[in-house]
């Protein structure tokens, strides 16, 4: 007898979910199976997802019902299609597939896809801790997104310059928040993470490939894949809306500002390939983006020469720009430095690198405390007021939580903020009203990051035990603003990591110098766009820099001795009282009234004595003034001049009464020239203040009360239609729910559609 053997090779059959599991990892991997009558769902150049039929589906929201086929080149099957698949269960860097020459068989065609997952701002959940299955449960499977939001433009890569960009499935952006990155550290603040956030790829199937940018919302429809660590929605489909103008231009300064910007130029160095280019962009974005500021405190510039070629290439591109420059960089630590671009206009008395010999020891080794030392720079404005700047970069977050260098990088940056807070009190000791910015990229949020409160050190806020693993001191007397908190909280960004936007570079003031801020502005252009774009020879000015450029707008009209919030005229028995009101006092000896029968006519002192005013204030005052010598039927124009311990003499008004019918007004009947948002008074206040403002124009008006941290409290108005002219509100210190407010630093923002401005209120209770 003669024997024949055949062998036959079985595989195992299984059902998707059965291979995908409940785990991070296929249970089969390594091993040769077959999965029959699945439908693909989504198919790319080099291979296609396929799922279970919903009426198979297991039912388990824990394990995955869909898994990619990896053919290698493209694939001979349609969406809808029904197939037998064969082959060996791969992890390939985590992304569980079919691969190695997979058998794939057709069973029928033209069949009904499943129902897809919904993901919206609960599903992946935005919470911590997150399970570790989370996205691995939807791996393969059909997903759709509603209403996402981009939250990043896209990454760049070597063999794709137009990759993924970070993601929510929800529209609302998410933000770096208080607290160390979960688990975090125990009593300590705990940053969720912003689990929520994953990755868009939206030419991995091969849809058209697309620059997206932050901001934008979006409908999409694909199956969820995994690469290079990530999880990332693969689209089938996709739609985007709302996407925000980039360059996204700063306002326009009015006649009676100037501005003083800050711009991180990320590593300018002249030997780079593309150092031409940048310089081409950069001063397209100082130009045009951030509207050329007067003075620009620049970060990580690379020396003087760099700073120098920068300030050529503006003027350049626009021979009524000419910045002159500034620059110390005495430390040879780094290779990126602080300096000024200022107006050549504008006079500087003089420029000084504080701290730059500071040291501090750690383990034994003694290093240089400020890599980049602050720089100081004084400045002279209109009417010979001084205006001292400094600009900051403060050491970066990078190994903050390094389990070796974290102990270091955390200690190096306390003692460094503590270091710039020492600096602020001596200034402000020196000169209880000096006019001082404190500016740059402080690489630290407006909040505690939980190992240390940077910010909170320098403005005079420290963090205590509870909120920061290293404590701050109390140094810093008055504090200063944060003046990025007057930005919405939805603006308010310059800098976005993985996905989260977050504050980096921001804009401090003193005491004396907030009451003269008329607003600050993002411009937008590098943190919301895709790397790619620096690579566009210089014909736009996206992405000239990973930071986007703050301005802060400063009424240089109000940094005269006096800021007058009010000046009104009334009838009395037997006499015409004046009244008026100072939002802030700089150097003013006092006020003179002075007299005339008619409005453009000779106006004579009438008061005997100078009235007394406050000297130095920062708060203000209320004044009066009765004039006795009269005559009823007569009118009556007044004007007040404030004088300065220096002799200069400011004049106000005229405002107007006709004595015999006690009528009051303000003098010329012309509309306001501008819009503008005066100073509240009385402020500080209690129990309630007036707020005005002027409109050259009918507007609709909103008007919204925040807290220090951003946060709405009040709306007064709400697109509420006004005609031109002199407006004022009353606002009662109360929430929009009729509650108290607790004393503190509040800020009114008024918004007409072509006009913001916004003005710090103090409440005391």
């Amino acid at each position: 007898f003669v024997f024949t053997f055949t062998t036959i090779n079985v595989t195992s059959t299984y059902e998707i979910y059965e291979i995908q599991s409940s785990g991070l990892a296929s249970p089969y991997a390594g091993q040769t199976v077959t999965t029959e009558n699945n439908v693909v769902t989504a198919v790319g150049p080099d291979g296609f997802a396929m799922q279970t039929p919903d009426a198979r589906d297991d039912a388990d929201p824990q394990t995955s019902n869909g898994i990619w086929v990896y053919t290698g080149g493209a694939p001979s099957v349609a969406v809808g299609d029904h197939v037998d698949v064969t082959g060996e269960v791969v992890e390939f860097f985590d992304l569980t597939e079919f691969s190695n020459s997979p058998s794939v068989s057709l069973v029928s065609a033209g069949n009904p896809l499943p129902a897809a997952i919904e993901l919206d701002a609960t599903t992946p959940s935005p919470n911590a801790p997150q399970s570790s299955t989370e996205y691995e449960r939807f791996e393969g499977m059909l997903v759709h997104i509603a209403a996402g939001t981009v939250t990043s433009g896209n990454q760049r890569f070597g063999s794709d310059p137009i990759a993924e960009a970070f993601i929510v499935a929800s529209a609302t952006r998410p933000f770096r928040e208080p607290g160390i990155a979960y688990p975090g550290l125990g009593g300590l603040p705990v940053w969720d993470g912003n689990p929520e956030v994953f990755e868009l790829d939206p030419d991995r199937l091969g849809l058209a490939n697309t620059y997206l940018v932050g901001g934008s919302t979006f409908e999409a429809t694909g199956v969820i894949g995994y690469e290079y660590s990530d999880y990332e929605l693969w689209p089938t489909s996709l739609s985007l809306s709302n996407v925000p103008t980039m360059p996204g231009e700063v306002r326009d300064e009015t006649s009676n500002e100037i501005t003083v910007g800050s711009l991180n130029v990320e590593r300018l160095l002249s030997g780079a390939s593309d150092y031409s280019v940048r310089l081409d962009k950069l001063s397209q974005f100082i130009r045009l983006t951030m509207k050329a500021p007067d003075i620009i405190a620049i970060q990580e510039v690379g020396g003087q020469t760099e700073l120098d070629a920068l300030a050529a290439e503006i003027l350049a591109d626009d021979a009524g720009l000419n910045y002159s420059t500034y620059f110390v960089g005495s430390n040879t630590s780094s290779d990126i430095f602080v300096g000024y671009l200022v107006r050549s206009d504008i006079p500087v008395s003089g420029v000084e690198e504080l701290g730059a010999a500071e040291t501090y020891t750690f383990g034994g080794s003694t290093s240089i405390l400020h890599d980049r030392p602050p720089l100081k720079m004084v400045a002279q404005l209109a009417g010979g007021k001084n205006l001292t700047v400094l600009n900051v970069h403060l050491r970066s977050l990078n190994g903050i939580d390094d389990p070796s260098d974290g102990p270091r990088v955390r200690y190096k940056r306390d003692l460094a903020a503590t270091s710039v807070s020492n600096m602020v009190q001596d200034l402000q000791t020196a000169d209880p009203n000096i006019n001082l910015i404190v500016l740059g990229d402080f690489n630290a949020f407006e909040f505690t990051d939980g190992y240390v409160d940077v910010l909170g050190q320098i403005i005079g806020d420290p963090a205590d035990a509870s909120e920061a693993l290293i404590p701050g001191t109390e140094v810093v007397e008055p504090n200063l603003t944060n003046q990025v908190l007057s930005a919405a909280a939805t603006n308010r960004y310059s800098y976005i990591y993985q996905g989260s936007a977050q504050v980096l570079d921001h804009i401090l003031t003193s005491s004396a110098m907030s009451p003269y801020v008329t607003g600050l502005e993002f411009a937008r252009g590098n943190a919301d766009v895709g790397e790619e774009y620096r690579n566009d020879g210089g014909a736009t000015a996206l992405y000239s820099s990973d930071h986007d450029g703050v301005v802060l707008y400063i009424n240089e009209d109000q940094l005269i001795p006096v800021e007058l919030t009010t000046f009104a005229a009334s009838a009395g028995d037997g006499f015409i009282e004046l009244a008026w009101s100072t939002a802030s006092e700089s150097e003013n000896m006092g006020f003179n009234v002075y007299r005339s029968e008619s409005e453009n006519g000779q106006y004579l002192k009438i008061n005997e004595e100078i009235i007394a005013g406050q000297g130095n204030s920062a708060s203000g005052a209320s004044y009066s003034f009765q004039d006795s010598d009269v005559l009823s039927g007569n009118t009556y124009f007044y004007k007040i001049a404030d004088v300065s311990f220096n002799g200069e003499i400011t004049f106000h008004g005229p405002v107007s009464v006709n004595y015999t019918t006690t009528s009051v007004s303000n003098g010329a009947a012309e509309l306001p020239s501008e819009f503008k948002l005066m100073q509240n008074y009385p402020n500080p206040f209690n129990p309630a203040t007036t707020i005005g403002f002027a409109l050259p124009e009918a507007a609709d008006v909103t008007l919204r009360i925040y807290n220090v941290l951003g946060v709405e409290v009040r709306t007064l108005a709400e697109n509420k239609a006004h005609n031109a002219g002199e407006i004022t509100y009353t606002w009662d210190a109360r929430n929009n729910d009729g509650q108290l407010l607790n004393s503190g630093v509040y800020y009114v923002r008024i918004e007409t559609g072509t006009f913001t401005a916004t003005k710090k209120m103090v409440y005391l209770r």
